[in-house]
């Protein structure tokens, strides 16, 4: 007995038979599936960006603006330490000497001679002038010595700017107010004032000079300088430095 199979029909077993598809593939340049930056999204990046780099401009600003000051303010306390120390440390080495000449100096007479050392007290365009120790030989067989005349004096220049200046003379003569090598020790500053020690009335002193007969034997131990110059900052201020001079009695032998 032959049976025939006979296939049910789907709608019989109550489910329905779809064909399956593949998923469809990522295409990048289908604009359903990405999409790009509006022109508000891309004008809010923009001005971030535009924000930020605002800032740090800024920023470096600010910076460059305070290193030059810090540089401007090292600058003039540089300046005002080397010339106070360069001042106390010459000034210690003035002397004054009774061996010249005397065919040349008249020996009875303590303005003739060559060495000397005295304060002008002129507010605070103060003045001193004095024979020293001061003067290095740069040049081998140069014929100076180690010793030298210098003049701290303060002094306009042609722009109106006041300076404190250096004068050097290395020859030693009868002209002390003459010749010699001028340069500015420090750049504006508004006074500068000299001082001496009077043991005997314990006070400061300001006129001295060795040419006269009552200072003719000796120099001041102690002396005391001022200089009053505006800082970075513009605020005025008074620095001051004392040192000691070895040698107070004139050089015999």
């Amino acid at each position: 007995m032959s049976l025939l199979l006979r296939a049910k029909p789907l709608a019989a077993t109550g489910r329905l038979s779809q064909p399956t598809r593949p998923a469809p593939a990522f295409d990048p340049w289908n604009n359903n599936l990405s999409r790009g930056f509006t022109l508000i999204e891309v004008m809010l990046a923009v001005f971030i960006v535009a924000l930020m780099s605002t800032l740090v401009v800024a920023s470096f600003g600010r910076l460059i603006h305070v290193s030059s000051q810090l540089e401007e303010a090292r600058e003039h306390w540089h300046g005002v330490r080397v010339a106070m120390n360069r001042m106390a440390r010459e000034v210690s080495t003035a002397f004054i000497s009774e061996n010249y000449d005397p065919n040349r100096f008249r020996t009875d007479d303590p303005s003739s001679r060559p060495t000397m050392f005295f304060i002008q007290d002129r507010g605070d365009r103060g003045r001193i002038v004095f024979t020293g120790f001061v003067n290095r030989r740069l040049y081998l067989d140069e014929k100076v010595s180690d010793q030298a005349l210098v003049d701290y004096f303060i002094e306009r220049d042609q722009h109106g700017a006041t300076h404190l200046y250096r004068r050097q003379k290395n020859y030693i003569d009868d002209r002390w107010d003459r010749d010699g090598e001028v340069a500015v020790l420090l750049e504006n500053i508004s006074g500068f004032r000299v001082e001496w020690w009077d043991p005997e009335r314990e006070r400061w002193m300001g006129e001295y000079d060795t040419r006269r007969s009552e200072h003719h034997e000796q120099i001041p131990s102690r002396i005391r300088m001022m200089v009053t110059a505006v800082d970075p900052d513009g605020i005025e201020r008074t620095y001051t430095t004392q040192t000691r001079v070895m040698l107070t009695r004139p050089l015999r032998w």
